[in-house]
């Protein structure tokens, strides 16, 4: 038998202490409690407080302002889509005028009862109304919500296209005077 077995032999009444008394125990916190023994004063109590509002309040500043930060930026993508569908509409309408004002240029260039010094001029006024275009359409970029600038370009499209149709008529026209003086019965 080593020294550690006959310690536990010499010793074996303190080992078989049965169950702790609780209210012993009990008894002894409460007369520590009245004691005074435990650490808390009113000024930590009053500290406490004190820092458990500046904490709520921190809390419901950072609250606020990732509000507005959230707020701020589903504002921003909501521009954003807005400007993209102005901007695809902007593409339709061009994309559409285009096609329709190169016919018009086509016949008129291919129409050969104008002499190349007549269609210069006349190409002169539609490249004028396509400047102006081009300052519209910078405008439009700077103010994609603007739906006059929208339609001032739509009403430059048409103008083109409206002074090409009328100078292509009149052309028809005198063509047509010129073949019925022609025809006697």
């Amino acid at each position: 038998m080593d020294g550690f077995e006959k310690n536990i032999r010499d010793n074996k009444g303190f080992f078989d202490e049965k169950a702790p008394n609780k209210l012993k125990m009990w008894d002894q916190i409460e007369a520590d409690l009245n004691r005074g023994d435990h650490n808390h004063d009113d000024e930590s109590n009053t500290g406490s407080a004190v820092m458990g509002i500046l904490l709520a309040g921190l809390v419901l500043i950072g609250l606020v302002l990732g509000g507005i930060y959230l707020a701020q930026n589903a504002n921003q993508d909501e521009q954003v889509l807005m400007a993209n569908a102005k901007s695809s509409e902007l593409n339709d309408i061009d994309t559409y005028y285009t096609k329709l004002v190169s016919h018009q240029i086509e016949k008129l260039e291919a129409n050969e009862a104008l002499s190349s010094i007549e269609k210069e001029d006349f190409m002169s006024y539609i490249e004028e109304l396509n400047a102006e275009q081009t300052i519209l359409k910078q405008e439009l970029q700077k103010n994609i919500n603007n739906a006059e600038i929208l339609e001032a370009i739509i009403d430059n499209f048409n103008q083109q296209v409206k002074l090409i149709e009328q100078l292509l008529n009149r052309i028809n026209h005198e063509k047509n005077i010129e073949n019925e003086t022609g025809i006697f019965i």
